[in-house]
């Protein structure tokens, strides 16, 4: 095991988590911290202002979500502890974002911000502002966009302003960008338009996401290239090279450049979300219980992602936290997943069984016991009880029947079983992308299935989205290699 990596699962270990956690309960987000419940409760309320402001601001709908559904978010101490989670060489990281087909993760530092008031600094509110317009955009408007696009419109969403009457600006000038658009030189407009493979040292993606926000807010904004964008983002998902589309619909780079030299100097506009449009709904703050509180650093550290080899090291803390509160589902739920990370499955359904002693009806004790008899197939081999495995996988869907992640484990069920998906199966399936489109592995999965299927334009469309994310990593690879063994003779229907 790393140092590093021993450091920080001691450092999240239950003796370090003195605090008093508190979560908060809101139409889209589910937020734990260690601040204040009034303060919490504020927050919350932003979010979920900001969340209306996009939709109004995008036009899209705004259905109920199911608890699953919610975006998690951790607010911890500080930006150290952000790195420390996300771990690897991230020393300009000040929050993150991952996408998962439930509960997908926000990492931020603590509520204590100062919001737009103090105009130049990367504040936690614009990082966290920045990382949920990410999870906006997947969510409604998964599409094959250049990374300078991704991170610009994050950019152009996340300097909000939130007034005193309700209502929400959008689109003021990222001030914490301005050293950044001092040095274009670091990254040329004509490079970011055209290339959005090569790998960028610390200072072109400054110059990336500054030049980026600026390009998406002109583009917004000026009268003379008004629908630009939409062409230029068309082109490229339809197959256009990112150099033909940007020639196609900006014209010469040089003069683009020029105009946004100019555009800069400017004072800009912004666009502003009246309050009577940016309810923010219903919203609960209530104390964790202590044996949530005690195994949610763990929690945490699950949510990121531990690596087998730190297995057995993370499963005896989570034995020691938990220890103590055999009868609370949330410290058994979180140490049954330590278990099977371990492979002690025997010890993980008696942690699943105490969970649900206590409450039959848990989504997550019913998914958890799912997960649990898919593991166990591995015993049977050939022998296994399909019929009994997705029965108890029907029963967590039924128990949250919006939660993506049932849906997806009796699709895996056939494919465990080397037997070929059943129509329900492939229709739980397509209903789970619909749910959550910003699950990289499950867009693979469901392209895969169309590509079976000989349903190629689909599982074009399916893929490209993450062939050309700038955050999916080692599985932008995959999607590429899929697109590009893909019929020829597709792409010209």
């Amino acid at each position: 095991m790393k140092k590093t990596m021993l450091a920080l699962i001691l450092a999240m270990s239950p003796t370090a988590a003195l605090a008093e956690w508190h979560e908060a309960r809101s139409p889209h987000f589910t937020i734990y911290s260690e601040d204040d419940p009034k303060a919490l409760a504020a927050y919350a309320d932003k979010l979920e202002r900001f969340d209306h402001a996009l939709r109004r601001l995008r036009k899209v709908d705004d259905p109920a979500v199911s608890p699953a559904n919610r975006v998690t978010i951790f607010v911890v101490r500080d930006t150290s502890t952000v790195r420390k989670l996300l771990g690897g060489d991230n020393s300009w990281v000040a929050g993150f974002y991952r996408p998962r087909a439930a509960h997908s993760l926000i990492v931020t530092s603590s509520l204590n911000f100062t919001g737009n008031d103090s105009r130049g600094a990367l504040d936690p509110m614009t990082v966290l502002l920045h990382e949920y317009t990410h999870h906006f955009l997947l969510e409604n408007f998964a599409a094959a966009y250049p990374a300078w696009f991704v991170e610009g419109f994050a950019e152009f969403a996340s300097a909000a302003q939130f007034d005193a009457d309700g209502a929400i600006g959008i689109g003021l000038p990222a001030q914490h960008r301005a050293r950044a658009l001092a040095r274009p030189d670091a990254l040329s407009l004509s490079t970011m338009l055209a290339d959005d493979k090569r790998k960028l040292n610390d200072r072109e993606k400054a110059s990336l996401y500054a030049t980026g926000w600026l390009l998406t807010h002109y583009l917004f904004f000026a009268d003379a290239r008004k629908g630009q964008l939409a062409s230029y983002l068309n082109a490229i998902n339809n197959g256009t090279s990112r150099q033909e589309a940007a020639q196609a619909a900006f014209g010469d780079p040089d003069v683009l450049s020029r105009e946004l030299n100019a555009y800069e100097r400017r004072k800009l506009d912004y666009i502003r979300i009246p309050p009577a449009t940016v309810a923010s709904g219903r919203i609960e703050v209530v104390g964790l219980s202590p044996g949530a509180a005690a195994v949610l650093p763990l929690r945490m550290r699950l949510k990121r992602g531990v690596l087998r080899p730190d297995a057995a090291a993370f499963v005896k803390l989570a034995r020691s936290a938990a220890a103590p509160f055999p009868n609370d589902p949330d410290a058994q739920l979180v140490l049954a997943d330590a278990e099977a990370m371990a492979g002690e499955l025997d010890a993980c359904d008696a942690a699943i069984a105490r969970a649900l002693a206590v409450r039959p009806d848990s989504p997550a004790g019913l998914l958890a016991r799912a997960h649990s008899v898919m593991r166990r197939r591995d015993d049977h081999g050939a022998r296994a009880d399909w019929p009994a495995i997705r029965a108890a996988i029907s029963r967590a869907n039924k128990a949250e029947p919006d939660n993506p992640l049932p849906l997806m484990l009796y699709y895996d069920s056939f494919i465990a079983g080397q037997q070929s998906p059943t129509k329900l199966a492939i229709d739980g399936l397509e209903r789970a992308f619909e749910i959550a489109p910003q699950d990289p592995g499950l867009r693979l999965r469901l392209a895969t299935q169309l590509v079976t299927d000989r349903r190629f334009e689909e599982a074009r469309m399916v893929l490209a989205p993450l062939a050309y994310s700038p955050h999916a990593g080692s599985q932008v690879e995959t999607a590429r290699d899929m697109l590009d063994r893909l019929p020829v003779e597709t792409a010209s229907r």
